[in-house]
């Protein structure tokens, strides 16, 4: 067979109506399709772009015994079916909702899991076990669902994260077991900016006492008693003393500062029958109030 003409460098003979003809290949709009150089055995293919005519090697494996693996998610929209071999998957497996998916989770060859652990996490679900049968139960998205965080403090209190109410955290409040609450920056229920809320009360029966942070009423009964006020005392501290017993015109009741004045005295005196003063700490001493 002999061609006529001379085609230049990179031309491609074409037989066109019997004729011979140099020039670049001028492919159809439905032409072929251009692949990859290599790919990787039973690798699927995919379309690269949207033209229709390139291809590249996807993610994906499809062997020849029908098993199909996938490094990446794998997403649904009817159901997932195996006929008989596996489906190796790993990442995200999302199922519409109202579908079943039965799963049997083994190792890739097939052995049991004696030396892993691998685990199936259902966002938001909770497990009703029976034998050797799992159910997931989905809660109805009606209702709301609510996402804490990923770690908590043991004993802390749980608070709303914005206003969805969907969405708890962790807070800086302590409730112990116990029933005692401790809150942030050195505030616990021993502290006096919590008493000034709860205001506790000790009645005082002796000739000498020393009262306490926690202790804001303080009565007295008897007959000359002596009350001492908390040692370093903090700012916006308060307490009140009341002569209870109705003595202190015979007994005078004497209340001291524990290192601190009162007013730029030493100590003040009750000389009233059921008289009471209080006393609030500014930062330097006491004030009667």
């Amino acid at each position: 067979m002999a061609f006529l003409g001379r085609g230049n460098d990179g031309d491609i003979l074409q037989i066109v109506s019997g004729r011979s003809v140099y020039g670049p290949l001028q492919l159809a709009p439905s032409g072929f399709v251009v692949g990859p150089n290599s790919v990787l055995s039973s690798q699927l293919m995919v379309f690269d772009g949207a033209t229709g005519k390139l291809a590249r090697a996807g993610d994906a494996t499809l062997d020849a015994l029908g098993n199909l693996t996938t490094g990446g998610n794998v997403l649904t929209s009817g159901n997932l079916t195996s006929l008989g071999s596996e489906v190796n998957l790993s990442g995200i497996v999302r199922v519409p909702q109202g579908r079943l998916l039965p799963l049997t989770v083994a190792e890739a060859d097939g052995s049991p899991l004696n030396t892993e652990t691998l685990s199936l996490i259902f966002p938001n679900a909770s497990l009703i076990s029976s034998g050797t049968q799992v159910s997931i139960v989905f809660p109805t998205a009606a209702s709301g669902t609510i996402v804490g965080p990923g770690s908590s403090t043991d004993n802390a209190l749980v608070r709303w994260d914005g206003a969805s109410a969907t969405v708890i955290q962790n807070s800086n409040a302590i409730l112990t077991d116990a029933g005692a609450l401790t809150l942030a920056q050195g505030i616990s229920a021993t502290d006096a900016t919590v008493n000034r809320v709860i205001r506790p009360q000790v009645l005082v029966t002796t000739g000498w006492v020393a009262i306490t942070d926690s202790q804001y009423l303080v009565l007295t009964s008897g007959s000359g008693n002596e009350v001492v006020l908390p040692a370093s005392p903090v700012v916006g501290q308060e307490h009140l003393i009341k002569d209870a017993g109705g003595t202190a015109a015979t007994s005078a009741i004497t209340i001291l500062g524990s290192g601190d004045l009162i007013d730029g005295f030493a100590s003040v005196t009750l000389t009233n029958d059921y008289e009471a003063l209080g006393f609030i700490f500014n930062g330097t001493q006491w004030n009667v109030i």
